[in-house]
């Protein structure tokens, strides 16, 4: 993927733009969350399709990267959430699933810490959910209507 460069602006005095290195063309296709001074969204590479991942954004550092994360939680039947100060998904398919992104310096892994079983159910959607990412009062909501693959 061709890298392109992103612009940020500086609050204060200067009010000007400024490239930093980017990851290369994608669309934002999730509310971003914030932890601990690092943004996080999903994206895709076209506008349709499944060429799904993750975006993190460090404020500090200015530094925008592309994150690997399992196939299935960057879809659209999950939802990014802060989880006990981590990044993490919870996922309703056939369940609810939350998995956290455990961070170990250069590598994340994902490990995934509850599950619970709806047996007879399909795709589910999650409420509750602030665009901050924490969790208000939860409620899983049935989604009607013709559910892809």
């Amino acid at each position: 993927m061709k890298e392109q460069a992103c612009q940020v602006f500086t609050l204060g005095d200067d009010h000007t733009w400024r490239n930093i290195q980017g990851i290369g063309f994608h669309l934002h296709f999730s509310p971003p969350i914030c932890i601990n001074g690092v943004t996080y969204y999903r994206a895709n590479k076209e506008n349709r399709g499944s060429n799904y991942f993750l975006v993190s954004f460090d404020v500090s550092s200015e530094k925008l990267s592309r994150l690997e994360a399992l196939k299935t939680l960057i879809d659209h039947w999950c939802t990014l959430i802060k989880y006990q100060g981590k990044l993490g998904f919870i996922c309703c398919q056939k369940g609810v699933e939350i998995w956290v992104m455990e961070d170990s310096g250069k590598k994340q892994e994902w490990s995934k810490i509850i599950f619970y079983d709806m047996e007879g159910f399909e795709k589910w959607h999650i409420g509750g959910v602030t665009h901050g990412g924490e969790q208000g009062r939860r409620h899983i909501t049935k989604r009607w209507g013709s559910c892809p693959g």
